[in-house]
């Protein structure tokens, strides 16, 4: 498993299914960020209780409306303009920019958080208390529940594939795998600092 929570949700990301997982919930209403930092504390065996997920939700919640939301809208309200005009093209990919280090701060600051959650035995269900709840409603969106599915798969998965790596590193000496040893490319920029959601447009 990753100890750091961006290096998780960037392996999480690339993950089958989970791009789309995302997408969808963020259309339901839910903070992907916040799901992420979910599926990393349940990766950790960290325990769940209300305080917990209350301080998690308040924290996202402003971060997103004061900072992430406001970049994310000017981004999205550029977009056709910005097709015709290069000058505005440029803007754009620094708002761009700017809304994936205003998400990436936002990791940090849950992993700081939640520091000293983990491996406390049972994991908690974090990513289905941290759902978006259907509207009008106390009850979660039903529609999300194979999404969450799909995250937490692939988050085990992900999981997984830390583990026997290391083990592997423990047998023999290799090559490292860590993303920061890999020679620099444009593929490997956009597939492990640019993060789907984002390099979409």
């Amino acid at each position: 498993m990753h100890t750091d929570l961006w290096n998780f949700a960037l392996h999480l990301y690339a993950r089958p299914g989970v791009e789309a997982a995302c997408l969808a919930l963020q259309d339901e209403g839910a903070d992907v960020c916040l799901l992420l930092c979910g599926a990393w504390l349940e990766a950790g065996r960290a325990r769940g209780d209300p305080e917990r997920v209350q301080h998690l939700q308040q924290l996202a919640a402003a971060w997103q409306q004061h900072v992430v939301t406001p970049l994310r809208q000017l981004r999205r309200q550029w977009r056709a303009d910005a097709q015709h005009d290069p000058q505005l093209t440029h803007l754009r990919e620094q708002v761009k920019a700017l809304e994936l280090e205003a998400e990436r701060t936002l990791l940090a600051r849950l992993q700081q958080a939640s520091e000293g959650w983990m491996n406390q035995g049972v994991a908690g269900d974090w990513l289905a208390v941290l759902a978006p709840r259907a509207p009008g409603t106390t009850t979660r969106c039903m529609c999300c529940a194979s999404w969450r599915w799909r995250i937490r798969k692939q988050s085990r998965a992900t999981e997984s594939l830390g583990s026997s790596r290391v083990q592997r590193q423990a047998k023999q000496p290799v090559r490292p795998w860590w993303p920061q040893q890999v020679p620099k490319s444009p593929v490997w920029q956009q597939r492990v600092w640019r993060p789907a959601w984002r390099v979409r447009g």
